[in-house]
C-alpha cells in the first residue's frame, strides 16, 4: 500500500476529523473474500487450440518446422471452486441455464469466460492436453481491483472426465456438446463478435451428441409411426436375461460401440457425482453437497449453521454400490392410485439420518424428499436393488446393516459396469438386439422403445398408451415426447428416428467385434 501523507490542516474541525477517523476504522479492516488467492479449479469448456497454428497475432514463438511441439495451446474455462470469481456469470453447464437462453446467446457466454493459456511447452498429444469437460489446475494474476479475468494460465489436469463428468462442477448435455463448435477451424480471436456465424455454429454444435455422432432435435411430438408389423409397444417387454457378472461387465463396457451407447445415454442423463430427488435439476452441484460421512449423523440439523466445523460432504463415486444404495429411497410401486414399498425392499439406512439440503432439512420431507436417480445413468431405487441382486451384489434393499464392498465400487469403472448392466441386462429384448442376436431380437423399433423405457431423455418410437378410469385407451405420451413425460418434468433430447438409426449402426458394430461375438457364443447366440 503506498504511504498517505495528511495535512492536519485539512482536518481543523468536528466533521472532518470524525472524517478521518471513520477513514482510519476503514483501512485497518481490509477484507479479501479471495485473500490472495490465484491458484483455482476449473472446467474446461471448449476443446484446447494450439495457439501456434491458429494464425493468430501473438507473441509467442512458433513451433521449428517438422516439430512435435507446440508453443502454445488455450482453451475457455469456468473457475468451479465455491468462491468463483465466475460466479458472476450464468453457469453454461447448468440445464437451467441451456435452456433459457438461445444459442447465440449461449455462445456468448461461453466468450465472456477466461481463456487459459498453457504455462510449458506440450507435444501434440490427446494425452498432453485437457479436453472439454476436464477439471484443471490454473491461475489467474491479481490486478487492481481483482483479478485479470480476460487471460490466465493452465498448469495441470486436475481430474480427467475419460468420457463422462468430472468430480467438480457436473457437466450437462449442452456443456460437452458445445465442443463440437471447436472442431472447426475459425478465428478464435473472432469468438463472440460480429465476424463469427454465432448461429449456425451454435447450432451445429447443439446438435452433435456427445459420442460425435448427428444427434437431431426431436421433431414435433406426434408423427407417423412404425408399421403394424414393426409395432415396437409389446415387442420389446420380457424374454430371458444375459447372464451378466460383475466381470463380464468389466469387459463389455470397453468395446468401442458399447462405450459411444453409455457415453451418449450419460450425456442426456447425469454426471459422475450427481443425484436428484424425483425431478430433474432439483439437486444442483454433486452428492458432496448432501451426503453426510458415516460418522455423522444429522437428525438434528436445522440449518446451515449446524453444519461441523471442518464438516466434508461424501462424493458417490468415493463409495461403494452397497454404501449408495443405503443413502438412497426405497423401491416403491404405483397400486390402486397410491405408492407402496415393494416387498423387500427397504428405505437407505443413510436416506434420512446422513441426507441433508446443504446443511438445511430437506425441503420436501418424507418419502418424496429422499434421494432417487444417482450417478452417471441416473440408477433409481428399484433398478439399483435389481442390479445388486442379479449381480450378486450384498445389501440390494439398502435397509439392512452397510457392508462395504472394495470389489464392487461406485466409482467410474463401477458406474460404467452398472450402466452396461442397464444396457443390457435389464430390458432382455434392448440387450439381445444391440448385441446382435437372431429374430426375434432384430426389430430396431422395439429396441429404441425400449431405450426410452429405460432413459427419459431418449424419445419413444411409438405412442405410450393406459387406460383411463372410464377403461378407454388414451395416449398418455406421443412419439417423440419421453416415456415418462407426465412424470418429473421429462424432455428426451434422442429424435426417435435417430435413435432407431444409431442402434442400427451399434448392432452392425457389435457384431463385427471379437468381444461381443465371443460372450454371444458362450450363451448361445445369436
Amino acid at each position: 500500500m503506498s504511504e498517505q501523507f495528511l495535512n492536519k490542516e485539512d482536518f481543523s474541525d468536528s466533521i472532518s476529523a470524525y472524517d478521518l477517523y471513520v477513514g482510519a476504522v476503514r483501512n485497518s479492516l481490509p477484507f479479501d473474500t479471495f485473500e490472495k488467492q490465484t491458484s483455482f479449479r476449473a472446467v474446461v469448456l471448449t476443446r484446447p487450440i494450439e495457439l501456434a497454428r491458429a494464425d493468430l497475432d501473438v507473441t509467442f514463438s512458433p513451433p521449428e518446422p517438422g516439430s512435435n511441439s507446440i508453443s502454445k495451446f488455450a482453451f475457455k474455462g469456468r473457475i468451479v471452486d465455491d468462491n468463483s470469481p465466475h460466479q458472476y456469470l450464468p453457469n453454461p453447464c447448468a440445464n437451467k441455464v441451456v435452456k433459457s437462453m438461445d444459442t447465440q446467446g449461449l455462445l456468448k457466454l461461453y466468450a465472456l469466460h477466461t481463456t487459459f493459456i498453457s504455462s510449458d511447452d506440450y507435444t501434440v498429444s490427446s494425452a498432453g492436453q485437457p479436453k472439454a469437460g476436464d477439471i484443471v489446475n490454473v491461475e489467474l494474476d491479481v490486478n487492481v481491483n481483482s483479478y485479470n479475468l480476460q487471460f490466465g494460465r493452465f498448469m495441470s489436469i486436475a481430474s480427467d472426465t475419460k468420457g463422462g463428468g468430472g468430480s467438480v462442477g457436473e457437466l450437462s448435455e449442452a456443456c460437452v456438446n458445445m465442443e463440437a463448435l471447436f472442431n472447426k477451424k475459425f478465428n478464435y480471436k473472432a469468438l463472440g463478435s460480429g465476424d463469427f456465424d454465432i448461429g449456425a455454429a451454435a447450432e451445429a454444435a447443439l446438435s452433435t451428441g456427445g459420442s460425435g455422432r448427428k444427434a437431431k432435435r426431436p421433431s414435433k411430438k406426434g408423427g407417423p409411426v412404425p408399421p403394424a408389423a414393426n409395432n415396437c409397444n409389446m415387442a420389446h417387454r420380457g424374454g430371458t436375461k444375459l447372464p451378466l457378472t460383475w466381470e463380464i461387465l468389466g469387459k463389455l463396457y470397453k468395446v468401442p460401440a458399447i462405450q459411444e451407447v453409455n457415453d451418449t445415454i450419460s450425456s442426456g442423463e447425469g454426471s459422475l457425482n450427481s443425484i436428484n430427488r424425483g425431478e430433474a435439476g432439483d439437486s444442483p452441484g454433486t452428492s458432496a453437497d448432501y451426503f453426510a460421512p458415516a460418522s455423522i449423523d444429522i437428525s438434528g440439523w436445522k440449518s446451515k449453521a449446524d453444519l461441523p466445523v471442518g464438516y466434508s460432504g461424501v462424493n458417490i463415486s468415493e463409495l461403494t454400490v452397497g454404501e449408495v444404495r443405503a443413502y438412497q429411497n426405497g423401491c416403491y410401486t404405483y397400486v390402486k392410485g397410491k405408492y407402496k414399498l415393494a416387498a423387500g425392499s427397504s428405505i437407505g439406512k443413510y436416506a434420512e439420518s446422513h441426507v441433508h439440503d446443504k446443511g438445511k432439512p430437506w425441503t420436501k420431507p418424507g418419502t418424496e424428499g429422499r434421494v432417487l436417480a444417482v450417478g452417471r445413468f441416473q440408477i433409481i431405487p428399484c433398478t439399483l436393488e435389481a442390479a445388486m441382486k442379479a449381480l450378486k451384489i450384498p445389501n440390494a434393499n439398502g435397509g439392512g446393516p452397510v457392508v462395504k464392498t472394495p470389489g464392487y465400487k461406485f466409482d467410474s469403472d463401477g458406474q460404467q459396469r452398472l450402466g452396461t448392466w442397464l444396457l443390457l441386462g435389464k430390458r432382455p429384448y434392448l440387450g439381445k438386439y444391440i448385441l446382435g442376436f437372431a429374430a426375434p431380437y432384430d426389430n430396431p423399433y422395439s429396441a429404441a422403445q425400449a431405450m426410452a423405457a429405460e432413459y427419459a431423455s431418449w424419445c419413444i418410437t411409438c405412442p405410450v398408451k393406459s387406460k383411463d378410469s372410464a377403461g378407454v385407451l388414451q395416449v398418455i405420451c406421443d412419439r417423440n415426447e419421453s416415456y415418462y413425460c407426465n412424470k418429473g418434468r421429462n424432455k428426451c433430447f434422442k429424435d426417435a428416428d435417430w435413435a432407431v438409426n444409431f442402434l442400427k449402426e451399434i448392432r452392425a458394430a457389435c457384431e463385427a467385434d471379437a468381444v461381443i461375438k465371443a460372450f454371444v457364443a458362450s450363451v448361445g447366440g445369436p
